[in-house]
């Protein structure tokens, strides 16, 4: 095929830039090049048409007919096509200034339900911009999560739901498109010939299902908000035909950017509500747990003061206030731990240890409460494990812990039982499991987060200030060690498990022991060391007495500077820790063993 040699049946354009610019784009949009959109325009005009005589068209200007040369057709048709996009795009931008305006008005109203929301985001896109509209979430566990799929008809919006159901995105998935946009942040738009749904089908079904969507092309935006992808908004035409133009990238850009923002302020206010409702819940709930202890405190004190009780009852009454007095400590202890860990102010000091030897401590220690409630304590303790590189005391919290739970959440004549195991060389692991009540699986998420109590009201049945495991998730963490839970469902029990480096090239090593006399000889030289102005006078009052009882010596006040030796033995400051913040400087460090007794933190 040629070009005919009559100068009419030649099309040279002699066009505007504006009409050049118009056949561009029309080019672009229909998938060809402008020389043969140009062909196809004089073909339909009957110029250039191969081995066809020129038809000549007239129009009247003035009463007189005149011959239109088919390249002032071609000339006006371009004409036609520049006015004609010009106001397709004034059409656009007005379509586009009134979509952002109600997708600003939807989404700032919509600040308690925002996934909501995001769905009518997505209907304001229809038929507008789209055809078919979808918006995935990205999960913080790097799911995609569907949250809105729209068309104008219902049955499409169901078969749009279904094939997301059946066929779940992944990020992981190499061939679609908005995985491709999650996992880069960047935008992707294009034609989607056939060809593309094959190599995006994962069977023969799910191709069928792409094929009878109609989609002609795509545009897909990230959502990105503050610097972090938090989804993607898709826009797709099928019945209307059109083909995205760099012009809807940019309002789609626009419109995905204030959809995100709004979205992330959404989210960011019902958190902010959730941390206030959560601070509300624990005031009240610290307010109730240190409130009870003291009750049986502050009324046994006043029966044994004034005589009321004696012997047998006067020991009871003894044993009431010294247990809830420790209590009551304990609940202290953790506001301070917990106080310290959002301050990044808990601290470790690390030596190696033998892990075993803790966990058969605390067992023991824990026998009397578990026996009380016939709950059976099983041990399944491989002593033969390396050194870990930890703190003792630390590590003794996070066992201690471990078991008090499982024991208060183990119904009497339940089982709890404690392992000590090596199952990947190179770490040890600890596993706590009990026949208790359960986790659910909505809230096992949130078991290591501050404040946060599967049952927060004041009727609950099981007290504590949901600090605990938050203070042992953190302790673990210190030591290079992770903590999981697992979890059947409520009344199927739970397994913690604790997971620690071992110490390699660590060998004989021991765990302090304290000493198994009551009494140290009176020869000894015993100093306290008090530099703090206002220390309490019964802690001075208590230190006194414990050093007289356990040393058999006078205390000797100092004012001295030095160096920090520590504590005659394992035992001391158990007893004192209690009731004073226990710390000190002497300056000889060879004969002077020191206690500071203050309310300052050492």
């Amino acid at each position: 095929m040629k070009w005919q040699d009559e100068p009419k049946q030649r099309v040279n354009l002699a066009l505007t830039s504006t009409a050049w610019e118009a056949l561009d784009r029309s080019a672009a949009q229909q998938g060809t090049s402008r020389s043969e959109l140009v062909e196809r325009y004089a073909r339909e005009l009957g110029a250039g048409a191969p081995d066809v005589q020129p038809r000549q068209r007239s129009y009247r200007h003035q009463g007189e007919e005149r011959i239109l040369e088919p390249t002032l057709q071609a000339t006006l048709l371009a004409e036609r096509e520049a006015r004609s996009q010009a106001e397709e795009a004034l059409r656009r931008s007005e379509v586009a200034a009134r979509l952002l305006a109600e997708v600003s008005t939807v989404l700032a109203s919509s600040l308690l339900d925002y996934e909501a929301a995001l769905e009518q985001v997505a209907r304001l896109a229809v038929p507008d911009l789209a055809d078919w509209c979808a918006i995935d979430l990205l999960d913080e566990d790097s799911s995609i999560r569907r949250v809105a799929v729209v068309h104008v008809d219902p049955v499409k919006i169901a078969l749009g739901w279904e094939l997301v159901r059946r066929y779940p995105l992944s990020l992981d998935d190499t061939a679609g498109v908005i995985p491709l946009v999650l996992r880069t942040g960047q935008v992707e738009m294009g034609a989607v010939p056939d060809a593309l749904l094959a190599s995006a089908a994962r069977d023969a079904e799910h191709l069928a299902i792409l094929r009878q969507l109609g989609l002609k092309s795509y545009l897909v935006v990230p959502l990105v908000a503050r610097g972090r992808l938090l989804g993607a908004i898709s826009l797709f035409s099928a019945e209307s035909g059109r083909y995205y133009t760099l012009q809807d990238r940019t309002f789609a850009e626009d419109f995905a950017h204030r959809a995100a923002l709004a979205w992330d302020n959404a989210r960011l206010y019902q958190e902010a509500q959730a941390a206030s409702r959560m601070k509300d819940e624990f005031l009240a709930t610290l307010s109730h747990e240190l409130r009870t202890p003291l009750n049986p405190i502050i009324g046994f004190s006043q029966l044994l003061r004034r005589g009321k009780i004696s012997g047998v009852a006067a020991e009871r009454a003894l044993e009431a206030i010294e247990r809830n007095s420790r209590l009551q400590a304990h609940l202290v202890d953790d506001i301070l731990d917990i106080s310290c860990v959002m301050q990044g102010k808990l601290k470790v000091e690390l030596c190696a240890l033998e892990l075993h030897p803790i966990v058969v401590a605390v067992v023991k220690v824990m026998q009397p409460a578990a026996q009380v409630r016939a709950i059976q304590i099983e041990t399944l303790l491989d002593a033969t494990r390396g050194p870990v590189l930890g703190d003792p005391m630390r590590l003794q919290q996070v066992v201690w812990n471990l078991l008090s739970n499982a024991i208060k959440f183990t119904p009497p004549g339940g089982r709890v039982e404690v392992r000590l195991t090596e199952p990947v060389p190179g770490h040890v692991q600890l596993s706590v499991h009990d026949t208790g009540q359960g986790i659910s699986a909505s809230f096992l998420p949130h078991v290591f987060e501050r404040f946060r109590q599967a049952d927060s009201t004041p009727t609950r049945q099981h007290g504590g200030l949901g600090l605990g495991l938050a203070i042992v998730h953190h302790i673990v963490e210190l030591h290079g060690g992770t903590i999981r839970v697992d979890s059947p469902g409520p009344g199927q029990g739970s397994t913690f498990t604790v997971q620690l480096p071992l110490a390699d090239g660590l060998i004989d090593v021991t765990l302090p022991r304290s000493s198994d006399s009551d009494t140290t000889a009176a020869s000894e030289e015993i100093q306290v060391l008090e530099v703090e102005e206002g220390s309490p006078l019964d802690g001075r009052t208590l230190a006194e007495a414990n050093l007289r009882r356990r040393y058999g010596v006078l205390v000797q006040a100092l004012q001295r500077n030095g160096r920090f030796i520590g504590f005659p033995d394992a035992d001391f400051p158990l007893q004192v820790g209690d009731y004073l913040h226990v710390s000190g400087r002497v300056e000889d460090v060879e004969h002077v063993r020191c206690l500071l007794i203050g309310p300052g933190e050492g």
